[in-house]
């Protein structure tokens, strides 16, 4: 069964108090960069978590931080392209107003690229600077970090 967008981000989490990181997600102060290794399927609980996360996080820190996501360890995405537009948009949105930062997507199959494409062109001229990378060296590139930061 495909996810189905479930609405909103604003009641998954209060903003007053300490919020645990999903999974797999670390975040790398000296780098001001946050990393996510999802694992296993790709899911609509998984991608509300991340993004709950994030915004908690941008609410939570004093300066902007960059984003890596790794979709290598992804075996599968029970997304549909609906959801992804809806989330992008949904981002799109709550980063307005904000400082720019980057967002590096390693992907390594063409589903995972696809959507990833879709959210990087949904969130163009927006402070959130979406790109999608087939190797690890570009996306550390383009962030600014050694490539052993992101496997981390």
């Amino acid at each position: 069964m495909r996810a189905e967008w479930s609405g909103g981000f604003d009641s998954l989490y209060p903003l007053s108090s300490r919020m645990n990181p999903p999974p797999d997600v670390k975040f790398h102060a000296a780098y001001r960069l946050l990393t996510w290794h999802p694992q296993g399927v790709l899911d609509s609980d998984m991608l509300n978590a991340i993004i709950a996360f994030i915004e908690y996080k941008e609410q939570d820190m004093e300066e902007p931080f960059n984003r890596f996501t790794d979709l290598s360890h992804v075996t599968a995405i029970d997304l549909d392209f609906e959801f992804v537009v809806r989330a992008s948009m949904h981002r799109r949105k709550a980063s307005a107003g904000n400082k720019p930062v980057k967002s590096a997507i390693y992907s390594t199959t063409s589903n995972s690229t696809h959507l990833s494409k879709v959210h990087s062109i949904l969130n163009k001229y927006t402070p959130l600077e979406v790109a999608v990378f087939s190797d690890l060296a570009s996306s550390a590139e383009w962030l600014g970090v050694q490539q052993e930061i992101l496997l981390t």
